[in-house]
């Protein structure tokens, strides 16, 4: 994939395609895999409309209504980030104090960047 493209979902003779870019690291291309396979789950008339499906840029980004990306945000982060899980895990094993060190600690655990987990804290309170 070209540089600034994270991933892509499209249907190809009459299958559903993943791609995400190899040159990302480990933890992005797990969450693109999570986000492009939220598109599946929800938003496949979309993909079924475009000959190229979605493409997201490195922001997840694709051009589609900003609510498509936001919705496939979020259900990725329920993929790989369980809320009840990392809940648990930050009450078990850190006492539920959220400091540099927990937030490092926690996103190795859950395989996600440090800037995804710092995301998923944050929103402890909306739940």
């Amino acid at each position: 994939m070209s540089t600034g493209v994270s991933g892509q979902i499209m249907k190809e003779d009459g299958h559903y395609t993943i791609r995400v870019n190899r040159h990302e690291a480990r933890e992005r291309q797990r969450f693109t895999i999570a986000h492009e396979l939220s598109h599946f789950f929800l938003h496949k008339a979309v993909i079924d409309s475009s000959p190229d499906g979605i493409k997201d840029n490195v922001l997840y980004r694709s051009g589609e209504p900003e609510r498509i990306e936001y919705e496939a945000n979020r259900l990725a982060a329920d993929i790989v980030m369980p809320m009840a899980l990392v809940k648990k895990v930050l009450s078990e094993e850190f006492n539920g104090v959220v400091t540099e060190a927990t937030i490092e600690s926690l996103a190795a655990r859950f395989q996600v960047s440090k800037a995804a987990m710092e995301i998923r804290l944050s929103t402890f309170a909306e739940t």
